[in-house]
C-alpha cells in the first residue's frame, strides 16, 4: 500500500515570476490576507520576508521551494529573478530531482515546507528519505557561496510543551481528531543533525527561533484549558517556558525559545 500523507508535490521545472515589487514590506498590513492560510500566516511571512531582505541583493537568482506567485509578488525586488516550485502532479520533491543544473541559484528559500517532506512507507512508518532528498536538492542547486534560508515550525519550545499538558502530540500544529496536521515537526537539534548526517554543510549558519504564531495555534481551549485569549497565550508562554526549563534541567537554547525556526547558511565556496 502506498501512503500519501502530508505530501509536498512540486513541478519539476521551476516557474518564473517577472513582476517586480519591493522585497520587504515595511508594514504587516502589506501582507495580503485574502485566504484562510494567508490570514493565519501573515506574521510568519512578514518576519520571513524581512529576514530575507537582509541576505538578498540586487541581481540574485532565487528559487522558492514550495512557493508560488502570491509569495513571489511579496518578496521579489527589481533586478532579482524569482523562480518557484509548487504543488503539482508530475514531480515529488521527496524523491525526484529538480530539473535545473547544479550550482544554479544565488539563493534558495523554503518556508514551512520541510515538515511536509516525510515519507510514509508501506508499513505505515515515517521515513526520513523525503526530508533527506529535499535537503540534498536545495543544497545541489545552490551556487557555492549562495544562501539557503529555511523556516519551519519548532517542535521543542514552550508552546509545544503546553500541548503535553493537554495530552496531545508535542507540536505547534497539532492533530486533534478529525483535524489534519503535520505528521512530525522538527526541532532545532534535528535540523543540525540533518546537516551533519548528510555532510551537506553550510558555513556561518545561523539557527534562531521566532514568535510567529498567535494563540489560535496553542493547545485547544475547553474546560480547564483557558479562554484562548491573546493575553492568556502570552501568560502561558512565560509559565511553560519556566516549566520546560525545569523539566529539561537547563536553560533553553536560543533556537528553543519560540515557535518558528529560521535556518540561514551559506554553501561553502
Amino acid at each position: 500500500m502506498k501512503f500519501e500523507y502530508s505530501l509536498m508535490i512540486a513541478e519539476a521545472v521551476p516557474n518564473r515570476l517577472d513582476t517586480a515589487v519591493p522585497i520587504s514590506p515595511l508594514n504587516l498590513g502589506d501582507i495580503p490576507c485574502d485566504t484562510e492560510y494567508m490570514e493565519c500566516a501573515r506574521n510568519r511571512l512578514y518576519k520571513s520576508i524581512k529576514h530575507l531582505s537582509s541576505v538578498c541583493k540586487h541581481g540574485d537568482h532565487l528559487l522558492d521551494v514550495g512557493g508560488g506567485p502570491d509569495f513571489g509578488k511579496m518578496i521579489k525586488s527589481a533586478g532579482v529573478e524569482y523562480d518557484f516550485i509548487h504543488r503539482g502532479v508530475q514531480f515529488d520533491l521527496r524523491c525526484d530531482k529538480i530539473e535545473v543544473p547544479d550550482n544554479h541559484y544565488d539563493i534558495v528559500i523554503s518556508w514551512e515546507a520541510i515538515e511536509h517532506m516525510w515519507d510514509i512507507d508501506d508499513n505505515g512508518n515515517i521515513s526520513w528519505d523525503g526530508v533527506l532528498n529535499f535537503w540534498g536538492e536545495c543544497h545541489r542547486v545552490l551556487k557555492p557561496g549562495g544562501c539557503f534560508f529555511l523556516t519551519t515550525t519548532n517542535r521543542i519550545c514552550p508552546r509545544t510543551y503546553m500541548t503535553i499538558k493537554y495530552g496531545l502530540c508535542q507540536q505547534i500544529h497539532v492533530s486533534v481528531c478529525p483535524h489534519a496536521a503535520h505528521v512530525k515537526e522538527l526541532s532545532g537539534d534535528e535540523i543540525l543533525t540533518l546537516m551533519d548526517y548528510t555532510g551537506l554543510e553550510y558555513v556561518n549558519y545561523q539557527l534562531t527561533s521566532h514568535e510567529c504564531y498567535d494563540y489560535i495555534y496553542d493547545a485547544p481551549t475547553g474546560p480547564g484549558r483557558g479562554s484562548g485569549t491573546f493575553e492568556e497565550s502570552n501568560n502561558n508562554y512565560v509559565k511553560w517556558r519556566n516549566a520546560l526549563e525545569l523539566f529539561m534541567d537547563r536553560p533553553l537554547k536560543e533556537y528553543e525559545l519560540y515557535d518558528t525556526l529560521f535556518f540561514t547558511g551559506w554553501k561553502p565556496s
